[in-house]
């Protein structure tokens, strides 16, 4: 129904440009408007406050703003307050009075390294007589065991891991880009791997640039040393976060002991990290309405990993290799507070190195599981876990069964953790884990506006609350559409399409009010037998934007993730050749594009956006071209 406001609006175009530009220019506050649309629909005992803080624009106040499951709200009361608030608490474009974001990311990477400095120390003082904090010798025995028992004793040659480079920025490299840049820049290694680099580039001489690595090495050449760069990235309205610029080496050697540890931690136990993310959130769906699921969620977890924690308890060969890409030290500068300081990390590894995020979810599913064989109740109720000890684990999101929470809380707190309190759930009715928030069985995710309000920003809003059903979706999507009636009033087109396929339009089921679709046959390409690719159709006479879209025919697919969007134009090219010859030369220009991996995300250079989270680039594009260019040819 409510897409019957926008009929009369021309469909054949892309939005997204002209609105944002048109957006960023208006003096609307739409995120108070929004907020003061919600106070409607809030629980009555918090409409007062919530009324004064917009009404005086105190931010601070509503971001700062505590969830107290246990008052008896009702859902879509709850629903309405956490959306009131992820207005405003993800807001990176907020600027807030007193409060410096880049300073209080520093102070928490800083109080990071004391908590892992404290457990260093209680562990080499052990080591000459001082005895270990109460249950702290047991539990590390017991997770020494565990962890033995997942990796097992085989030596780990380095000549066989499946080693790669990922997407992201390097010393060397300052964005996000591919492996031919990244192989063009030179061989950057740590002081802790020069000895592993040393080997790697000796062996390759002798023998000629046979093995797995001689490809890479002769490119590189010679090798310089550098150190980590500690860099800042928005979190939030009220901090940043740290990441760690890992050199170019370290990170090719640890993305190879990443999928190693990833390997042996789902045959051992069932944890499938690929697959994690889905089954967490059935799990706290599950666990919101029988409460018989716990989660546990801990503050700056990568970044308390204490180096000792990690030799104490992992098999020698492992520490060896671990200890040997790890990055010792770090260099944080700000030109603007004339700061610039290299850290000794305490710390063993952190986010921006290649295999935090597997260590941590073994070493997490270790300590969960030696807390309960020494002072939980071991659990062999069916409750969905399907893993071993019913425990899960994805990162630092860890999910077990009720009864264990308090010794699993203990013992990641011996191992130098802190639980997050404000996201630990073990009583009451709400559960959240790996972005799904349950109540009762309820979805109540809100959605966080992350930046300042863009086209796109307010079509995923609106999706959003199409795809949530709560009451207060109507005024909102009102207030949304009225908004995007008004853009299209100036002469900037809208279009809509089916939901399912990402965040390019406007959701809508009625298939009266979609954009004229076009929907292409199978692929004939064995890699791609499971993709059905399906174009929005587009004007060649007025060369306005196409929007193609291929989707995994898969059952197990998830739609949104996968999907693949292609946005062009003929506007920038030769205006003396025809349309046809504009068309090809442009699907022939991308072709040319330096490497696959720069195609992931969003350039303002390139007319073309791939969202496909989980899949190899590289394998899927060419034959997406070639699809491409047999639907264009036949709406010519």
């Amino acid at each position: 129904m409510l897409a019957t406001k926008m009929s009369n609006v021309t469909k054949n175009a892309t939005f997204f440009a002209p609105i944002s530009t048109y957006l960023k220019s208006s003096k609307k506050n739409h995120s108070k408007n929004i907020a003061e649309l919600l106070l409607d629909f809030i629980p009555a005992s918090e409409k007062l406050k919530f009324w004064c803080w917009l009404k005086y624009d105190d931010i601070l106040n509503i971001i700062s703003y505590r969830f107290d499951y246990s008052i008896p709200f009702g859902v879509e009361e709850f629903a309405a307050l956490r959306q009131l608030v992820a207005l405003y608490s993800k807001d990176k474009s907020l600027v807030l009075e007193g409060v410096d974001p880049e300073l209080e990311g520093l102070k928490k990477f800083i109080a990071a390294e004391n908590r892992c400095r404290d457990f260093n120390n209680a562990i080499r003082l052990s080591h000459h007589g001082r005895p270990l904090p109460s249950g702290l010798a047991p539990l590390l025995f017991t997770v020494s065991k565990i962890i033995h028992d997942i990796l097992g004793n085989e030596q780990l040659d380095v000549m066989e891991l499946a080693t790669g480079f990922g997407p992201g920025a390097n010393t060397t490299v300052t964005k996000k880009t591919g492996v031919r840049r990244k192989l063009n820049t030179p061989l950057c290694c740590t002081k802790e791997s020069e000895s592993l680099a040393q080997f790697l580039i000796m062996k390759n001489q002798c023998e000629s640039g046979s093995n797995e690595f001689g490809r890479w090495f002769d490119l590189w050449g010679e090798y310089v040393l550098d150190e980590g760069k500690l860099i800042m990235v928005p979190k939030d309205a009220t901090q940043h976060r740290t990441i760690m610029v890992e050199t170019t080496f370290n990170t090719y050697i640890q993305k190879g002991i990443a999928k190693v540890i990833r390997s042996k931690l789902k045959k051992a136990t069932g944890i499938d990290l690929r697959r994690s993310q889905d089954v967490h959130r059935e799990l706290v769906k599950l666990g919101s309405v029988f409460s018989k699921i716990a989660t546990l969620d801990e503050v700056s977890a990568s970044d308390m990993i204490a180096m000792l924690l990690i030799t104490e308890t992992f098999p020698s060969n492992w520490v060896s290799l671990l200890s040997q890409v790890r990055t010792g030290t770090c260099r944080y500068r700000n030109a603007k507070a004339g700061v610039d300081h290299t850290f000794e990390l305490e710390k063993f590894s952190s986010m921006g190195n290649g295999f935090t995020f597997e260590l941590e979810s073994l070493l997490f599913y270790a300590i969960c599981a030696a807390s309960i064989q020494l002072w939980g109740k071991e659990s062999h109720a069916d409750l969905g876990f399907n893993t071993k000890g019913n425990i899960r684990v994805y990162g630092d999101d860890i999910i077990i069964p009720t009864e264990n929470f308090d010794p699993c809380k203990k013992g990641l707190e011996l191992c130098g953790f802190v639980v997050n309190d404000a996201k630990s759930f073990s009583t009451g009715y709400f559960r959240e884990s790996c972005g799904a928030d349950y109540l009762f069985g309820f979805n109540i995710r809100p959605f966080f506006v992350r930046d300042s309000w863009s086209a796109a920003r307010m079509v995923g809003f609106y999706n959003h609350l199409i795809a949530s059903g709560h009451g207060f979706a109507v005024p909102l999507c009102e207030y949304l559409l009225n908004n995007l009636l008004r853009l299209g009033k100036h002469g900037v087109p809208i279009y809509w399409g089916a939901p399912g396929y990402g965040d390019g339009h406007l959701h809508t089921t009625d298939e009266s009010q979609w954009t004229h679709l076009y929907f292409g046959e199978s692929n004939a390409d064995a890699r791609l037998a499971a993709w059905l690719v399906k174009c929005f159709r587009f004007s060649l006479e007025t060369n306005h934007f196409c929007s193609v879209i291929a989707k995994p025919n898969r059952d197990d697919a998830r739609l949104r993730s996968d999907s693949i969007y292609y946005y062009f134009t003929l506007a920038d090219f030769d205006p003396g050749k025809t349309q046809e010859e504009r068309f090809m030369e442009y699907l022939d220009d991308q072709k040319k594009v330096q490497d696959p991996y720069s195609m992931r995300g969003t350039s303002s250079e390139r007319k073309i956006v791939v969202q496909q989270p989980g899949h190899r680039s590289e394998w899927l594009i060419p034959s997406i071209y070639e699809n491409i260019l047999r639907i264009s040819q036949s709406l010519l």
